[in-house]
């Protein structure tokens, strides 16, 4: 085969040197671009059109070594050079073949790969035929020439004979082909040169096919030679010799009267045969005629006229064509005389043939065609100006078809519509079938069945009828979207207005408006061009919903009311945001995860969260505002710092119907309503986790607005504080086993002052202070008697209304704090209060209230408290005392007496008393000491002037309010040993009656009696009585008043009288202290006097300083006299003295 491909070949692929005996010897071509010396330093010639150059080395390099033995023995001369060497490779103008290549290598391996895959499923199909077995089971090992006629053996030889078949012809291709690869490099050359004389001979085949046909078309632009001879003779004579003479006779011309005696006949005849002859013949189109000037005019309304008349009587003779007139508009007002010839053909032959239904038939159709034309003219027309790059008008047979929208950014979504003519087959309208122009409307790539658009073939206009279809579409994407936003509840609800405005006609007057707040609507229209949505107003926001409707590449139908949705809610939480922060409120980041929102929404659409935080609260509490189609949900939420991050603590819904406008009015009534629920929930969990029995009850607050509702809490009082309530069936208490607690409003702090005033209209400065909760507690007292001294406002923040009985508790707390506690201590404040008036109503009228409120008390008392008459204190002109207890100062009440009180000796042990739990029992004690203080004083200014002689002393020492000791001291013998005498005052209370008892000092409790001088004295005051008192031996009683005055005053008396005496001479000795003896029957009353323990002062002496120590200091010999004393043991035994005045 090789031999033989190349027996006969010689051409410029040969080397001059390379043929021998009329074989070709040559080396493999060099390639293009590269010398000889390259591809002998090569060493390997790489083959043409991707083949291998050659499978088999030893013939190559045998090939190689008769190439070197040839060019041996037939050198070329000296004279050739390299460009002979390169007539052997091709011209650059060859192109050079590598498409579709394979090298033989891979081919070989996919033969080897499917020849195993055949020989395997060979073996495994052969495995599955059985093998025929002896008739007795035992194989036959006999040797037998007989063919084998099992047809199991058969069909196994046939299946392997016919695969063996198949791999053979396989890889004797296989072979053929890898002979051929030796040389590939020649072969390749060849192809090569064969394409290239293929391409060049279709080249100029088809050269000579162009030359032919514009020598055929230059034939109808080729002039005939001019008739010369004809035209001169024309010219010259006016006659042509040469053409024939006919012998017509001209007809006499008509005159106009016989012109119009044969229009009349024939306008006659015409009738006649319309009305008898083609009656039953003509078409139902053509049943409006007009016969005139010799012609009958049929009119088919919408489409076109035909002037028809006869030549002939008889009936039986077809109609003539005269003339033909669109009647639709626009169409062209003449027929061209090309296309008037063609009807008039096409019209007389139609009539001649099928009659005036032929006619008709043909027109018809002439007539609907034209009308698709102009459509398809106009739309043409369109799409180059006013729709320019939105419609697609397409052509089709004796249709057409347009596009629109198409450059709306929905991916695969096309709507066009396809207007044609329909076969006329059905019947409509009561008329004959026949045909007529059908419009056909495919939405979004779905036929619309259902749809009413009048066509109105009359006056066609393509814009009309896309408007029309374009308003339906419109319509129908504004209707989609209306009535899924009308099946959620903001809409349904009408908490939002949504109007859908409709028209037929005019698509860009189809509109949706929805509301996006209470002041601003947003309005949704389509542009009828381009099919894109035009939001308005213009601003940012809308503007972003406008470009996401329009090139989110979704079916607007689907996912319309969800971006409309959004735009509704970046609008809504913008204009928060915006008007919100002038008003204090301002956003934040979300504060927990979205996971934690799942118990907030109702319904699984796409929602927006915004929140706010008023300036002044706390961290962990927000307002939490959720939009979405089901409604904007207001929350007050509780965040509180987890494990996994920040949770919900606790969230409550704010009750904000409709959509707000965000004014503000607005943002403060969310102040203060949001402000009053955060109290209210601190304090009801404070309840709760204290087990305080509560309850909320819904009721009318005239301190709020009138939008916002809070419940007020009632909580049992006896629990916050036992023992100021008033249980059924007993008389402790003051209080009604309840109290109210009502919100009052929210109030700012500008720099730690108020800078607005509860549930008024006046705004305070935003951002600036925190916030406080104002609330009021209400307390009804159990008997308004006890209050009547309390009048209008008790304090700053606590009024009282005697009409009601009730105490009103104006309580501020710290938002998100409780004011329980508050309270609580306000309660004990009040109950103090309450226990201190009540107490000063039932000393007998003798301490007049002069002013009560939560920081002082202030009441008067004078002479009066010693009972005695009215006339004796006109006469006497007592002065009134005022006293005042400030309450409010920390930590303890303050005790203030005005100048010369008897009770200012006493001021550090009525501080003390009025710190303790017994503050109800100091009006009892002032009136029990105002006598006894008094005299005491009197005492003092007695012995005032002796001190000042030498002549004696008398130190006096209060241990408490009801315990004293007078201390009398005369000069003795010794002027270290002063003669002393200490008596002791104390108060008892004896047959319901309060009395003072002054006796000797008990120590031990044993009477240390005094010397006998003033045993002496005493004795015979003490074992007598007068008016009030009455002597105990011992001692003496004087009644609470002018009993113990008078006492007192003759036991000092008893003892001046001893002044200037001298001392008696010393015992032999030691007066030893006698036991106290049973008392007598006389001095049961005494006995039966419990002494009361001393109080021990806590703090200094007043700072207000007494009247004696203004007027005389102590001398440093009076206060070595009273440190002697105090060694001496004198005073009551265990206690030591807390305030003393000596005066020397």
């Amino acid at each position: 085969m090789e031999n033989g491909t190349q027996n006969g070949v010689h051409n410029n692929y040969a080397r001059v040197n390379g043929v021998k005996d009329g074989f070709v010897k040559s080396e493999p071509g060099l390639d293009k671009g590269k010398g000889l010396a390259d591809k002998e330093k090569s060493g390997n010639f790489s083959m043409t059109n991707g083949g291998h150059a050659s499978s088999n080395v030893k013939s190559e390099a045998t090939d190689m070594a008769d190439s070197t033995a040839l060019q041996k023995s037939s050198a070329p001369p000296a004279s050739v050079t390299m460009d002979s060497i390169r007539m052997d490779e091709l011209p650059d103008e060859i192109q050079h073949i590598t498409a579709q290549s394979m090298p033989l290598g891979l081919l070989l391996s996919r033969y080897a790969q499917v020849s195993h895959n055949q020989l395997r499923d060979l073996i495994e199909q052969l495995a599955t035929v059985p093998v025929a077995q002896p008739a007795n089971g035992a194989p036959d090992y006999r040797s037998t020439t007989a063919e084998d006629t099992n047809p199991d053996s058969l069909k196994k030889k046939a299946l392997l004979l016919s695969t063996m078949q198949q791999l053979h012809a396989r890889w004797v291709k296989a072979l053929v082909i890898t002979e051929w690869s030796r040389k590939a490099e020649p072969v390749g050359m060849l192809i090569d040169l064969k394409c290239h004389i293929e391409r060049e001979l279709y080249h100029f085949t088809q050269g000579f096919e162009t030359l032919a046909e514009i020598k055929r078309n230059l034939i109808f632009a080729r002039l005939p030679s001019p008739d010369l001879k004809t035209a001169l003779e024309v010219l010259s004579s006016g006659e042509v010799s040469w053409m024939p003479e006919l012998g017509y006779v001209e007809p006499p011309p008509q005159t106009p009267d016989e012109q119009l005696h044969w229009m009349e006949n024939l306008d006659t005849l015409l009738s006649v045969r319309l009305t008898l002859d083609e009656y039953e013949k003509i078409p139902h189109h053509f049943r409006n005629y007009s016969i005139n000037a010799g012609r009958v005019t049929f009119k088919v309304k919408g489409e076109f006229e035909v002037d028809l008349t006869i030549a002939d009587e008889d009936s039986e003779k077809q109609f003539w064509f005269i003339d033909f007139r669109f009647t639709f508009t626009p169409a062209p007002e003449e027929l061209s005389d090309r296309l008037r010839m063609f009807l008039e053909d096409k019209v007389n032959e139609a009539l001649a043939n099928d009659g005036l239904a032929g006619c008709y038939k043909f027109l018809h159709g002439f007539t609907l065609t034209q009308q698709i034309t102009e459509f398809t003219r106009q739309a043409v027309e369109l799409g180059r100006t006013r729709w320019v790059d939105s419609l697609r008008v397409e052509r089709l047979n004796r249709a057409m078809s347009v596009q629109y929208w198409q450059s709306r950014p929905q991916a695969g979504l096309k709507s066009w519509i396809l207007l044609g003519i329909r076969s006329g087959k059905d019947s409509r309208n009561g008329r004959p079938p026949t045909s007529g122009l059908f419009l056909r409307w495919f939405r979004d790539n779905k036929e619309v069945k259902d749809f009413k658009i009048p066509l109105d073939s009359s006056n066609i206009s393509a814009e009309k009828v896309l408007k029309s279809v374009i308003a339906l579409h419109v319509e129908y994407i504004l209707s989609s979207i209306h009535s899924k936003l009308l099946t959620f509840p903001r809409f349904s609800k009408r908490e939002a207005s949504l109007r859908l405005t409709i028209s037929n006609n005019e698509p860009a007057d189809s509109q949706l408006v929805m509301g996006l707040s209470r002041d601003s609507k947003l309005t949704v229209k389509v542009d009828p061009v381009t099919g894109t949505f035009a939001l308005s107003p213009s601003t940012r926001l809308i503007l972003q919903g406008e470009r996401q409707l329009n090139t989110n590449g979704k079916d607007p139908v689907a996912e319309g009311h969800i971006i409309l949705e959004k735009t509704r809610c970046f609008h809504a939480m913008e204009e928060i945001t915006r008007r919100g922060k002038s008003q204090g409120w301002i956003t934040h980041p979300p504060a927990v995860k979205s996971d934690e929102l799942k118990p907030f929404l109702t319904i699984r659409e796409t929602f927006q969260t915004l929140w706010l935080r008023r300036a002044g609260w706390r961290a962990d509490w927000s307002v939490l505002v959720i939009m979405s189609l089901g409604g904007d949900n207001w929350w007050l939420v509780q965040t509180a710092e987890g494990k996994e991050g920040r949770r919900i603590k606790s969230f409550t819904p704010i009750n904000i119907t409709g959509q707000p406008r965000p004014t503000e009015e607005f943002f403060h009534n969310l102040n203060i309503f949001a402000t009053g629920m955060i109290s209210q929930i601190v304090d009801l969990k404070v309840l709760e986790d204290r087990g305080i029995k509560h309850v909320p009850r819904v009721q009318s607050n005239d301190a709020l607005p009138a939008q916002i509702t809070l419940p007020a809490v009632y909580v049992r009082l006896s629990e916050i504080v036992p023992g100021l309530t008033q249980r059924s069936g007993s008389t402790t208490g003051w209080a009604v086993d309840y109290v109210k607690i009502s919100f009052r409003g929210a109030q700012q702090s500008v720099e730690g002052n108020a800078a607005a005033q509860p549930g008024d209209g006046s705004q305070p400065r935003v951002g600036v202070g925190s916030i406080k909760a104002v609330s009021d507690a209400t307390i009804t007292v159990a008997d308004k008697t006890k209050f009547k001294d309390l009048k209008g406002n008790v304090d700053s923040d606590v009024t009282f209304n005697t009409r009601l009985g009730e105490f009103v508790l104006h309580l501020r707390q710290e938002i998100g704090t409780s004011l329980i506690d508050t309270l609580a201590n306000r309660l004990r404040a009040i109950g103090r209060l309450v226990d201190f008036v009540d107490a000063m109503r039932k000393s007998g009228g003798g301490i007049i209230c002069e002013s009560v409120t939560m920081k002082e008390i202030v009441f008067s008392y004078g002479d009066d408290l010693l009972g005695q008459s009215d006339n004796m204190l006109q006469q006497q002109q007592q002065p009134r005392w005022m006293a005042r207890l400030d309450l409010a100062s920390a930590p303890n009440i303050r005790v203030s007496l005005d100048q010369g009180n008897p009770h200012l000796r006493v001021l550090d042990l009525l501080e003390a008393f009025a710190n303790s739990e017994r503050l109800r029992d100091l009006p009892n004690h002032l009136k029990l000491t105002f006598s006894m203080l008094k005299a005491l004083e009197s005492i003092e200014q007695a012995w005032a002037k002796i001190a000042e002689n030498g002549d004696g002393s008398v130190d006096i020492h209060h241990w408490s309010l009801d315990y004293a000791t007078i201390t009398y001291r005369l000069p003795g013998s010794d002027p270290k040993q002063p003669r002393k005498l200490v008596l002791g005052i104390k108060q008892a209370f004896k047959a319901g009656m309060e009395y003072w008892f002054v006796e000797y000092q008990l120590k031990h409790g044993f009477v240390v009696l005094p010397h006998a001088e003033f045993a002496t004295a005493l004795k015979p005051i003490f074992d007598s009585r007068g008016p009030h008192w009455k002597g105990l031996g011992t001692g003496a009683a004087g009644a609470a008043g002018d009993g113990i005055e008078q006492l007192l005053s003759v036991v000092n008396n008893a003892v001046l009288g001893l002044v200037g005496s001298p001392p008696p001479p010393q015992p032999q000795r030691q007066q030893q202290p006698q036991q106290l003896q049973q008392p007598t029957p006389n001095q049961s009353f005494a006995d039966s006097a419990a002494s009361t323990q001393a109080t021990k002062m806590s703090r200094q002496s007043s700072q207000q300083q007494r009247p004696s120590q203004q007027a005389t200091q102590p001398s440093s010999q009076s206060q070595q006299q009273q440190q002697q004393h105090q060694q001496s043991g004198a005073g009551r035994p265990g206690n030591k003295p807390t305030s003393a005045i000596v005066l020397d």
